[in-house]
Protein backbone atom coordinates (compact mmCIF):
# COMPACT_ATOMS: atom_id res chain seq x y z
CA UNK A 1 0.00 0.00 0.00
CA UNK A 2 2.62 2.51 0.98
CA UNK A 3 3.83 2.13 -2.70
CA UNK A 4 0.12 3.18 -4.02
CA UNK A 5 0.38 6.13 -1.76
CA UNK A 6 4.10 7.43 -2.77
CA UNK A 7 2.84 6.81 -6.64
CA UNK A 8 -0.36 8.60 -5.91
CA UNK A 9 1.69 11.69 -3.64
CA UNK A 10 3.97 11.77 -6.89
CA UNK A 11 0.55 11.80 -9.52
CA UNK A 12 -0.83 14.54 -7.12
CA UNK A 13 2.57 16.46 -7.20
CA UNK A 14 2.92 16.47 -10.54
CA UNK A 15 -0.38 17.43 -11.34
CA UNK A 16 0.14 20.56 -9.18
CA UNK A 17 3.05 21.30 -10.99
CA UNK A 18 1.50 21.19 -14.14
CA UNK A 19 -1.67 23.26 -12.92
CA UNK A 20 1.14 25.95 -11.67
CA UNK A 21 2.99 25.94 -15.67
CA UNK A 22 -1.04 26.18 -16.64
CA UNK A 23 -1.37 29.28 -14.61
CA UNK A 24 2.03 30.72 -15.86
CA UNK A 25 1.24 30.57 -19.40
CA UNK A 26 -2.17 32.09 -18.90
CA UNK A 27 -0.45 35.00 -17.37
CA UNK A 28 1.68 35.05 -19.48
CA UNK A 29 -0.46 35.13 -22.51
CA UNK A 30 -3.11 37.36 -20.39
CA UNK A 31 0.12 40.20 -20.65
CA UNK A 32 0.88 39.21 -24.47
CA UNK A 33 -3.25 40.24 -24.74
CA UNK A 34 -2.69 43.36 -23.36
CA UNK A 35 0.49 44.05 -24.69
CA UNK A 36 -1.23 43.41 -28.20
CA UNK A 37 -4.61 45.77 -27.38
CA UNK A 38 -1.65 48.51 -26.31
CA UNK A 39 0.03 47.95 -29.88
CA UNK A 40 -3.18 47.86 -31.50
CA UNK A 41 -4.24 50.93 -29.96
CA UNK A 42 -0.99 52.77 -30.67
CA UNK A 43 -1.26 51.93 -33.93
CA UNK A 44 -4.77 53.33 -34.15
CA UNK A 45 -3.18 56.46 -32.72
CA UNK A 46 -0.75 56.72 -35.69
CA UNK A 47 -3.26 56.05 -38.59
CA UNK A 48 -5.47 58.59 -37.06
CA UNK A 49 -2.37 61.13 -37.05
CA UNK A 50 -1.41 60.03 -40.76
CA UNK A 51 -5.40 61.26 -41.53
CA UNK A 52 -5.49 64.52 -40.00
CA UNK A 53 -1.53 64.97 -41.41
CA UNK A 54 -3.13 64.03 -44.82
CA UNK A 55 -5.83 66.10 -44.33
CA UNK A 56 -3.89 68.98 -43.14
CA UNK A 57 -1.30 69.01 -46.50
CA UNK A 58 -4.24 68.92 -48.78
CA UNK A 59 -5.97 71.77 -47.10
CA UNK A 60 -2.18 73.83 -47.39
CA UNK A 61 -1.62 72.48 -51.31
CA UNK A 62 -4.93 73.90 -52.18
CA UNK A 63 -4.30 77.19 -50.50
CA UNK A 64 -0.43 77.34 -51.90
CA UNK A 65 -2.76 76.67 -55.31
CA UNK A 66 -5.28 79.55 -54.23
CA UNK A 67 -2.61 81.90 -53.43
CA UNK A 68 -0.20 80.98 -56.56
CA UNK A 69 -3.46 81.91 -58.86
CA UNK A 70 -4.30 84.77 -56.94
CA UNK A 71 -0.30 86.04 -57.64
CA UNK A 72 -1.55 85.48 -61.04
CA UNK A 73 -4.29 87.56 -61.54
CA UNK A 74 -2.63 90.31 -59.19
CA UNK A 75 0.62 90.26 -61.67
CA UNK A 76 -2.50 90.10 -64.83
CA UNK A 77 -3.77 93.56 -63.19
CA UNK A 78 -0.83 95.50 -63.04
CA UNK A 79 0.01 94.54 -66.33
CA UNK A 80 -3.16 96.12 -67.32
CA UNK A 81 -2.72 99.37 -64.77
CA UNK A 82 0.67 99.84 -66.25
CA UNK A 83 -0.41 99.46 -70.16
CA UNK A 84 -3.67 101.98 -69.41
CA UNK A 85 -0.86 104.52 -67.80
CA UNK A 86 1.31 104.25 -70.36
CA UNK A 87 -1.72 105.31 -72.19
CA UNK A 88 -2.88 107.64 -70.80
CA UNK A 89 0.58 109.43 -70.62
CA UNK A 90 0.75 109.39 -74.36
CA UNK A 91 -2.83 110.80 -74.37
CA UNK A 92 -1.69 113.88 -72.02
CA UNK A 93 1.62 114.54 -74.26
CA UNK A 94 -0.69 114.46 -77.28
CA UNK A 95 -2.95 116.79 -75.12
CA UNK A 96 -0.12 119.20 -74.28
CA UNK A 97 0.64 119.34 -77.48
CA UNK A 98 -2.44 120.61 -78.17
CA UNK A 99 -2.63 123.44 -76.05
CA UNK A 100 0.56 124.29 -76.54
CA UNK A 101 -0.22 125.03 -80.23
CA UNK A 102 -3.47 126.27 -79.07
CA UNK A 103 -1.71 128.69 -76.87
CA UNK A 104 0.84 129.61 -79.54
CA UNK A 105 -2.18 130.69 -82.15
CA UNK A 106 -3.95 132.57 -79.50
CA UNK A 107 -0.77 134.83 -78.58
CA UNK A 108 -0.55 135.50 -82.51
CA UNK A 109 -3.97 136.47 -82.74
CA UNK A 110 -3.91 139.16 -79.74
Amino acid sequence: MSSVKCRAANSLSGINNIATKVREIEDANTTVAAAVEEQSAATNEITRSIEQASQGTGEVTSNIIKVSNSADETGNNAAEVNAAAKELSQQSETLRGVVEEFLQAARKVV
